[in-house]
């Protein structure tokens, strides 16, 4: 078996695997985390202070948990619907963007076409791979704009077949210092 030094793979993503990747990302944003760490702080900061309150008679610690508690889980809520939501809107209205797009891989870099764009973007512009349970994300930048490309590891044949699209990019991606 030869190297092989092209690879063609088209892309079509349902609204449940955007939303997926929404929330694969959404814990991955360092604004979101940070937001997140906030409002996580603050109910603590409250819980606290209702523990602390001067002549309160008795504590109720189930009174002082529960904004440490509900707060985050609201904040993730709120983030998780909005993906929810921004999932369902992609796939209904601005299905160009996760359907029938086209990526083929060469040893120069990616070639990327779709109904709405077409894209050519070189080795050097690509920083890393991540691999998750059902994608594999190819980060870099376009127009010196942070992106990521979304490659569906159900389009490959098998699994030797993903391994060696693996070794592919990793060859071709530069090398960090």
């Amino acid at each position: 078996m030869g190297i092989v030094d092209t690879y063609t793979v088209t892309t079509d993503l349902t609204w449940q695997e955007c939303y997926r990747l929404v929330l694969y990302n959404l814990v991955r944003t360092k604004g979101i985390r940070v937001i997140f760490s906030f409002v996580t702080c603050i109910a603590v900061l409250d819980g606290v202070l209702n523990i602390a309150v001067p002549g309160k008679k008795g504590v109720n610690l189930l009174e002082a948990l529960v904004p440490v508690v509900a707060a985050p889980l609201i904040t993730f809520l709120f983030f998780s619907g909005f993906g929810l939501l921004s999932a369902l809107y992609v796939s209904k209205y601005k299905s160009h963007l996760i359907r029938g797009i086209t990526y083929k891989f060469t040893h120069w870099g990616m070639e990327r076409s779709g109904l709405a764009s077409e894209a050519s973007i070189p080795w050097r512009n690509f920083t890393r791979l991540k691999e998750t349970k059902h994608f594999f994300l190819l980060y870099g930048y376009e127009n010196s704009v942070g992106t990521f490309e979304i490659i569906q590891k159900e389009k490959f044949t098998s699994v030797t077949e993903q391994e060696e699209f693996i070794q592919f990019i990793q060859r071709n991606l530069p090398k960090i210092r």
